[in-house]
């Protein structure tokens, strides 16, 4: 009696692994083909401590040279969070050698975060990098940053 019971527990084991994989298997396909290029992309940074008079750049790493190629016409989203309400932060792009300091908006506490957002209209397509400049006079910890376009 016991083997039988450990051949069925066995049997239905088997069975859940097969349909465990099959399932896995069909939702990776249709990942794979309802692959849009055209949809959006988010690049999500790590926590970061940033000092007083000091500035972040944020750059691709899917790049060897380490900068988003951005199309003309696209709107790219700059958004990152704080543990404080500051004032005296600049967020904006780089490219071509000029940072541009573009403006942005902040919104109330939420769990003890406040959440900054840029968004910046390109105009003229290029490589671009993207920058977080700190001017406080305190270190400032950015969480949960994400470039989306």
């Amino acid at each position: 009696m016991l083997k039988k019971v450990a051949s069925v527990l066995f049997a239905l084991v088997l069975c859940l692994i097969i349909a465990i994989g099959v399932y896995a298997g069909g939702e990776v396909a249709k990942v794979v083909e309802s692959y849009n290029p055209l949809r959006s992309t988010d690049y999500t940074y790590g926590s970061y401590s940033l000092e007083s008079g000091y500035t972040w750049i944020l750059g691709s790493n899917t790049s060897t040279s380490g900068y988003y190629h951005i199309n003309s016409g696209n709107a790219i989203v700059l958004k990152t969070k704080l543990s404080s309400n500051e004032n005296n932060i600049e967020m904006g792009y780089y490219c071509n050698g000029v940072y541009t300091v573009c403006n942005w908006s902040s919104s109330g506490s939420i769990f003890g975060k406040y959440t900054y957002t840029c968004t910046m209209n390109i105009a003229e397509e290029g490589d671009y990098k993207f920058f977080i400049s700190n001017k406080t006079a305190k270190t400032l910890t950015f969480t949960s940053t994400t470039i989306s376009y």
